[in-house]
């Protein structure tokens, strides 16, 4: 821990003498140009040391301009801004249940890259200082490389992109101007019943309305909108949907029944992509440590089974955790059986799914006899289930 910790102070104290004595501000041309060089902290102190300082100015300058964007957000109470995926989710569910079953989806990845670097200067109130190294920022490629990093797939889409600080601010400073015109075009039009809900959660502008024809008019308005900046929304870029049909967004599948009595229930469930390239996954996964110890394996959808449980735990209802469970133990067993050739089903059960287990996981007490488990260890290493990890908060499913 010690030949840790020396190269980590080392960095720090430098950093602090840097900042004390620097009498301007300025950011390091190199750092940008082999930042994918530094895969190993420690490989390079001279390009940490400047990547912590560029972080350190980037945090400043946040600091420093978030209070104008705030502020415009305090006098709008129908703007959602960015929020994480559950809120989204939730207030998505909530306006949907009050009838606005019409849905304008867009997506301004494209949009952004046709963007000079200019236009996310324009709504910015600073000093020379701060405006010339956010100027530096964009020539040197800060929004490419958020949007590289939004898009790249590690555990989940929600993971925010490191090194990027001051981009999602520029970007939402920019796109504010968007949502507020968007709705002083519906009180223009004095559709007081029939009027629009506007969300978006990073790249995605959600617009809601009672009437398919709103729905169109908002996105004929948002083309033109984006025209004046000589931007071009592409066709593939947008999508018109019912709830009632199903809408999928932040990889989830949002549908309203509509009963008998006209009440509009809502159900919420990973979607189907979701769906299927998580069992695709752990396929391969349990292909690849077929061969190896019963443990690893366990350890491996262990760790899989949790990320996936736990971002999905709130909207997720008992028939899709059930399903996935099934399919997860046919896919062990297909392997298990391969594995013993000569040994009968019932030795299988016994040696890897014991009879009436006891098992405790998050923080509860479980009693199976259909746990996969690894009874060679002292620990007694088990794989639970998908559906232990459900919960039953959103009053939605």
């Amino acid at each position: 821990m010690n030949k840790i910790r020396k190269p980590i102070n080392s960095v720090k104290n430098k950093l602090l003498q840097h900042i004390l004595l620097s009498e301007s501000l300025s950011i390091d041309v190199c750092l940008w140009k082999h930042k994918s060089s530094l895969v190993c902290p420690f490989s390079n102190q001279n390009l940490l040391f400047s990547l912590l300082l560029d972080l350190y100015l980037q945090s400043l300058s946040k600091l420093a301009i978030e209070p104008q964007y705030q502020a415009k957000l305090v006098n709008d109470n129908e703007l959602y801004g960015q929020t994480n995926n559950k809120n989204t989710i939730d207030q998505l569910a909530n306006i949907i249940s009050q009838g606005f079953y019409h849905l304008l989806s867009i997506n301004v990845v494209s949009s952004i890259k046709q963007m000079e670097d200019k236009l996310f200067r324009s709504n910015l109130q600073c000093n020379h200082v701060l405006n010339k190294l956010i100027q530096d920022w964009l020539s040197l490629g800060l929004i490419d490389e958020y949007l590289y990093q939004s898009q790249s797939f590690d555990k989940h889409i929600a993971d925010a992109p490191k090194g990027c600080i001051i981009a999602p601010l520029l970007l939402n400073m920019f796109f504010y101007q968007l949502e507020h015109d968007l709705s002083l075009f519906d009180i223009k039009n004095n559709r007081e019943k029939e009027g629009i809900k506007i969300i978006r959660h990073g790249f995605y502008f959600i617009i809601l309305s009672y009437k398919n024809i709103i729905a169109f008019e908002s996105l004929s308005f948002v083309q033109l909108w984006l025209n004046r900046y000589d931007i071009v929304l592409e066709d593939k870029s947008w999508d018109v949907c019912s709830a009632k049909k199903g809408v999928n967004f932040l990889n989830y599948e949002i549908v309203v029944n509509i009963s008998l009595l006209l009440e509009a229930r809502i159900q919420i469930n990973p979607s189907k992509q979701a769906f299927i390239l998580f069992v695709q996954i752990n396929r391969e996964e349990i292909q690849s440590l077929k061969s190896g110890p019963i443990k690893i394996l366990i350890r491996r959808l262990h760790s899989r089974i949790l990320d996936w449980g736990h971002y999905y735990a709130n909207y997720m209802s008992i028939d899709v955790a059930s399903e996935l469970d099934k399919i997860l133990f046919f896919q062990i067993r297909a392997i298990l059986l391969r594995k013993h050739p000569r040994k009968s089903k019932n030795w299988i059960k016994k040696k890897y799914f014991p009879d009436s287990g006891h098992y405790y996981f998050a923080n509860q007490f479980y009693t199976s006899s259909w746990i996969f488990t690894d009874v060679n260890l002292l620990t007694k290493e088990f794989l639970p289930k998908i559906i232990w990890l459900r919960k039953n908060k959103s009053y939605y499913n």
